[in-house]
């Protein structure tokens, strides 16, 4: 039985980064909860809150687009060329940063007249886009690139 391989430094990387992106929505979760107000928002912050609605939902759609040729090259769809390190580094990263963004509106929410449940939702749909589109593609890509590696 041959001894695995150590992880490669670049995957290392990236799954502090990715840990570091995905947990700080958690921390934004906690800081909602418990300083947040309670109870229904006014009605006055209607127009606002679906201005930041919006802003995150086009967030959360652009960063999963930012993965999306990722994914299809590595399920070995058309194109067939193996992905760019340095443009998978690139194009993940700005699809943390944008769903993390999701999840900072969502903060923002609660402390100008929303209620936690926006927070709740946006912070679930950024969680959601990191660990289901963003953590699955890195995974691949990562796999992919050290299958080719030699022993």
């Amino acid at each position: 039985m041959a001894a695995p391989r150590p992880a490669a430094p670049a995957l290392v990387n990236w799954l502090v980064l990715f840990g570091a992106m995905a947990s700080s929505v958690l921390v934004y979760g906690a800081v909602a909860f418990l300083f947040g107000p309670s109870g229904e928002p006014p009605e006055a912050t209607r127009p606002l809150r679906m201005a930041l609605w919006g802003v995150a939902v086009v967030a959360l759609f652009v960063a999963q687009r930012l993965i999306a040729p990722f994914r299809k090259a590595l399920a070995g769809g058309p194109g067939g060329a193996p992905p760019d390190a340095k443009a998978f580094f690139g194009r993940s990263v700005a699809a943390l940063a944008l769903a993390e963004a999701a999840a900072i509106l969502g903060l923002v929410l609660v402390f100008v007249g929303g209620s936690r449940s926006d927070f709740l939702l946006l912070g679930m749909l950024a969680l959601l886009v990191d660990f289901a589109i963003i953590l699955p593609a890195g995974l691949a890509f990562f796999g992919m690139r050290t299958e080719n590696r030699p022993s």
